[in-house]
């Protein structure tokens, strides 16, 4: 039997929740629906895009993408020069391969990206000691992310600043078959692929059937939001390496046979 088709045979009657932003949503949901799983679609944060100050960067320096939903923050805004993007002086850096195919689509040259763990600590890691000390790196991010990689880039002798391309908001209304699904636990498992994602799923249940935490099987995006979800009393978490489309479908078909047999 193909993978193609146990993923088919594993996937049936299967009932998930997707809680990505609605606009990224699409291809997982896609995926899963194929493969005889119910897409329970449940958007919990919305993206609003920010306008940033104008984009500067010296010879030689760093840019960096936490996101894709950074490259396109960024790609959209009217006050970042084409020749920054394209300049063979800057060193334009990913963090996972959405990153990275967002920013190829639009023809900006990628110089490097994690090979794996798509997060900013894998990308501190990989780089070693290497690279920063002395230059001049823009971090282009979320409001309200994490600081790791730009504490660690400014230990290592970095000139580091921040550019915000975006916000995320809480999404209040949901759909009512959803939170009818979830009232009467008629939910198998959950992705979740942020820490923001997961408080709010954690917000949401506590208003809908907060003892679905005790049954519900969380595949998390990576260990950190992994551990995020055990902290908050989810009992049934499995880590996907990443939080990728890819990985997070395939650890959920990992997890399917255990779910109907559950």
């Amino acid at each position: 039997m193909t993978g193609g088709a146990a993923g088919t045979e594993q996937l049936h009657g299967l009932r998930i929740l997707v809680t990505r932003p609605a606009h990224q949503a699409e291809p997982i949901c896609a995926k899963i629906e194929s493969c005889g799983g119910r897409v329970l679609r449940l958007p919990l944060i919305a993206i609003q895009w920010l306008e940033p100050p104008a984009l500067t960067l010296d010879e030689g320096g760093w840019l960096i993408f936490t996101s894709a939903n950074a490259v396109e923050g960024l790609l959209r805004s009217s006050r970042v020069p084409a020749q920054v993007l394209s300049s063979p002086d800057v060193r334009v850096i990913a963090i996972g391969p959405a990153t990275r195919r967002r920013l190829q689509a639009a023809g900006v040259p990628v110089h490097w990206s994690p090979a794996s763990q798509f997060t900013s600590e894998a990308l501190l890691e990989q780089l070693g000691e290497a690279g920063p000390a002395g230059r001049d790196v823009v971090v282009v991010k979320g409001v309200g992310g994490r600081q790791t990689l730009e504490e660690h880039l400014r230990d290592r002798g970095a000139r580091v600043r921040t550019l915000t391309v975006y916000r995320r908001e809480p999404v209040r209304i949901h759909p009512p078959a959803v939170n009818e699904a979830v009232e009467r636990a008629g939910v198998d498992a959950a992705l979740v692929t942020s820490g923001e994602i997961l408080t709010a799923l954690d917000d949401y249940l506590a208003a809908h059937n907060a003892a679905l935490k005790a049954t519900l099987a969380l595949v998390a995006g990576g260990q950190r939001v992994a551990r995020l979800a055990q902290q908050r009393s989810f009992e049934r978490v499995v880590a996907a390496p990443d939080p990728s489309d890819a990985s997070m479908f395939a650890a959920l078909v990992a997890l399917a046979g255990t779910l109907h047999r559950g």
